[in-house]
């Protein structure tokens, strides 16, 4: 699955129509929306954060990864004294 058919399937399980998610992310008219939605218009990574935050999801699942472990601390463990 695609960047841009998560951005649909997200739309679309959250009965939102594409002139709806235009108005959210500031697009004139819902043609942009379903040029993305095709892969007929490539969007930046400051956009590919703006669908996310308007669908409810994080940028990382729309890009297609999975969310990684937190690295283990770099820094030396500090106990109290006392």
């Amino acid at each position: 699955m695609t960047l841009y058919d998560r951005i649909r399937a997200r739309r679309e399980e959250l009965n939102m129509s594409q002139e709806e998610l235009a108005k959210r992310l500031g697009y004139k008219s819902r043609s942009t929306i379903a040029k993305i939605e095709s892969g007929e218009n490539d969007i930046t990574q400051s956009k590919i954060v703006a669908f996310a935050k308007a669908l409810g999801l994080k940028p990382s699942y729309l890009m297609g990864l999975k969310a990684a472990p937190a690295p283990p601390s770099l820094s030396p463990s500090k106990k109290k004294h006392t």
